[in-house]
């Protein structure tokens, strides 16, 4: 399955996407999958910062370009671009943070699944967050959307109920998310710093 026929999996047979993936061989193509996406999403919004166009409500990414792109708006646009390479840099470490205190907390529930599954499972699920955020005021749902592909891939990888499935989620998350604000201070008072 080619990276464009994944994602419309993602959003028209997920389950069948899932259950496919013990098929799939090594991480390569999740990871330029997950890369292609991230780098084409934060390229739209790139340029539209640099266009004055707004994408209004865009919930995740107008929050971080914002926050990104005018919080270092002294920088020239190769600033801007190595601020944004340090996000998606980060966000792909989160990739194998999130999927490992997934893997993690699922085993502690007696789940089955391994972590190359765990991984293409996250790192599939959160495609749609990036993909639909583009859409004015359609963040929230790619979110909403996002976490249930998470908990209910994750229940069928290792074979858990669903109950179980959303504490692995939720525990792993919260702890990902904790170390999301924490390097955003430091990478923000290193942006600081230097410019």
């Amino acid at each position: 399955m080619n990276p464009f026929s994944t994602i419309i999996a993602l959003f028209f047979s997920p389950f069948k996407l899932f259950d496919n993936l013990v098929l799939e061989k090594g991480r390569t193509k999740v990871i330029l999958t997950y890369l292609a996406v991230n780098i084409i999403v934060w390229a739209i919004f790139f340029f539209a910062f640099l266009s004055r166009l707004a994408l209004p409500n865009s919930f995740l990414y107008s929050q971080s370009v914002y926050f990104i792109l005018t919080g270092t708006s002294r920088l020239n646009i190769a600033g801007m671009l190595f601020v944004i390479f340090l996000w998606i840099s980060f966000g792909f470490f989160l990739t194998y943070l999130n999927s490992f205190l997934i893997n993690l907390f699922a085993k502690l529930l007696n789940g089955k699944g391994n972590f190359d599954l765990t991984y293409k499972v996250y790192t599939y699920s959160v495609l749609p967050t990036m993909i639909l955020d583009i859409l004015p005021f359609a963040g929230l749902i790619g979110l909403f959307y996002s976490l249930f592909l998470i908990i209910a891939g994750t229940a069928r990888i290792h074979d858990i109920n669903m109950f179980k499935s959303i504490i692995a989620v939720l525990f792993s998350l919260l702890l990902t998310s904790i170390c999301f604000v924490v390097a955003s201070i430091f990478i923000g008072s290193f942006i600081q710093s230097i410019f």
